[in-house]
């Protein structure tokens, strides 16, 4: 048998991160991910848990919800930036009488 393919290991944990970073549940991020495959909270659940390796269109999905670049990602040595783009709300001035 050949050798076992490396796997990212900060992959779940990331992906954890920016759900969590945009105050979503494992329901709702599935729903604004778009994802066009099926797509469970157990599944994604073990993604998380890094029971289950996420696939490169959910990465590039997650990526795209967070506004931020795959390699953030998917380089173990880089982490995610502190203020990510989609977790930031946008607010509204209240215009003074």
């Amino acid at each position: 048998m050949g050798k076992e393919r490396p796997r990212v290991k900060n992959l779940p944990a990331k992906l954890r991160q920016i759900r969590e970073s945009l105050g979503l549940t494992q329901v709702q991020i599935i729903e604004r991910l778009k994802y066009s495959f099926d797509l469970s909270p157990g599944m994604l659940s073990n993604i998380e848990l890094g029971k289950r390796e996420a696939s490169m269109p959910l990465v590039l999905a997650y990526a795209k919800l967070a506004r931020i670049s795959t390699d953030l990602l998917l380089d173990d040595a880089l982490g995610l930036p502190k203020d990510l783009a989609g977790a930031r709300k946008t607010t509204r001035r209240k215009n003074k009488i």
